[in-house]
């Protein structure tokens, strides 16, 4: 049972980290517009997007392995027949949370790369 909980929190994480990446990446269209208006390249704005959402990606995914290992030992004492702290586990949960954050936001900077400054800038203000 703990395992189809697991999946599903695993489904909403996923999604979750997916949409907030391409909500904030629509909140910067105005930002991304000045941007592209004062010359920055189509490759630079995506490479500031994506950078600060590999960043964000990253640092989510080390706090979360730490507060995990923190927590790890109450649980097995909440839960009989937890199994051992994997880290391997960790880190591959870890890389699909980031792939959903850079997936997030490589669409909308792609879009906003690919879109005329003045209509981002009407975008977003």
């Amino acid at each position: 049972m703990f395992d189809v909980e697991g999946v599903g929190i695993l489904a909403i994480a996923t999604i979750g980290t997916f949409a907030m990446m391409w909500l904030w990446v629509a909140s910067l269209l105005a930002e991304l517009g000045v941007r592209r208006a004062v010359g920055a390249r189509r490759r630079s704005v995506m490479a500031y997007v994506l950078w600060r959402a590999l960043l964000v990606a990253v640092a989510g995914a080390a706090f979360g392995s730490w507060l995990g290992l923190m927590v790890w030992d109450a649980l097995g004492n909440a839960l009989s027949g937890l199994p051992a702290w994997d880290p391997g586990a960790v880190l591959r949960y870890a890389l699909v949370l980031c792939a959903a954050a850079l997936a997030g936001a490589l669409l909308p900077a792609w879009r906003a790369a690919h879109t005329p400054p003045t209509a981002l800038l009407a975008a977003g203000g």
